[in-house]
């Protein structure tokens, strides 16, 4: 089963051929949900334009946010409340990306 989802997204673009950002914030259940992306460059050389993008989530319950990623492996019901935070940042082009995560 799908988490309730409530997210607001909102795009800008620079100048003609200069790019553009995006930005995605809210909620999914009970994780919240921040991110954001930038394309330097003409949208229509996506292909090789480069590009950076930020995702982050985090919960007061890191077992929730475990669960969204992973739905079939359920928590022991004795592990204990702890909070839980996921980033996650990818740069380059669409044919190469160097990504890091915490």
């Amino acid at each position: 089963m799908m988490a309730p989802a409530v997210l607001a997204i909102n795009y800008g673009a620079e100048a003609l051929g200069q790019g553009g950002a995006g930005q995605i914030t809210g909620t999914l259940g009970d994780v919240r949900v921040d991110g954001r992306a930038q394309i330097k460059g003409n949208l229509a050389d996506w292909r090789t334009t480069p590009f950076t993008a930020q995702i982050g989530a985090s919960s007061a319950d890191g077992n929730k946010l475990l669960a969204l990623l992973y739905p079939k492996i359920a928590p022991a019901s004795s592990s204990p409340l702890s909070p839980g935070t996921l980033n996650l940042r990818l740069g380059g082009t669409s044919q190469r990306f160097d990504t890091s995560g915490r």
